[in-house]
């Protein structure tokens, strides 16, 4: 009977040793699995290369296939230079003047990346987004809708006279609301009331709206 017993505490220490041991492997191996699935993300600047440059042209200083291979390649070219590069972001620079494209990385909850693409030249902006799935295509993608001026100056706020252009700009890790009021004399300095941002939820992109302290 001691016998039976002493066997029997062996048998049963040995299945636990094995489950223990089967779920480590099983653990271990998802650890793996998904480092394997984050590394196998491109970096801004592989998804910069997969890229049209059109964008460059808001800046009025084009990028040819040729110059963005050298940027890919050496982070300068002749009119460009990447002055900023981190794992989810890339600065570019013009070298002779005050010009910038920013291309920012965000990550989709259902795999992949939403690519953004935004041009900067004096008070001009101009956007691009970009869906890079997990099976490694990448097509366009639609920018947010640009909310109306009265979402952005209070009633009776501006003058009848005053014309808007709403822009939509890229601001690191968000979309800023950006308006541009014109006279009849030229461009109107006016601050508007409330800032308009659009923050990436996972899925897309979530308008927030916050009155501004005059």
């Amino acid at each position: 009977m001691k016998y039976i017993l002493k066997n029997s505490v062996h048998l049963f220490f040995i299945c636990v040793c094995l489950i223990f041991l089967t779920n480590l492997i099983v653990f271990t191996d998802t650890k793996v699995v998904l480092a394997e699935q984050n590394n196998s993300l491109p970096t801004p600047r592989t998804l910069f290369s997969l890229l049209p440059t059109g964008i460059f042209e808001n800046t009025g200083v084009e990028l040819s296939e040729e110059e963005q291979q050298k940027l890919i390649d050496n982070g300068v070219s002749e009119d460009w230079i990447i002055s900023q590069e981190t794992s989810n972001e890339l600065i570019i620079n013009e070298l002779s003047a005050d010009n910038k494209v920013v291309l920012h990385v965000f990550n989709h909850n259902q795999g992949g990346v939403v690519v953004a693409l935004g041009a900067q030249s004096g008070l001009i902006c101009a956007l691009e987004l970009w869906r890079y799935d997990a099976k490694g295509k990448i097509i366009p993608m639609a920018v947010p809708l640009e909310p109306n001026k009265n979402d952005l100056f209070l009633p009776n706020a501006l003058s009848a006279e005053i014309d808007t252009t709403i822009m939509l700009c890229l601001d690191h890790d968000k979309i800023k609301v950006k308006p541009i009021l014109w006279g009849k004399d030229g461009v109107v300095n006016q601050k508007e009331d409330f800032e308009i941002h659009f923050f990436w939820n996972g899925n897309s992109f979530i308008q927030s709206r916050s009155p501004l302290n005059q």
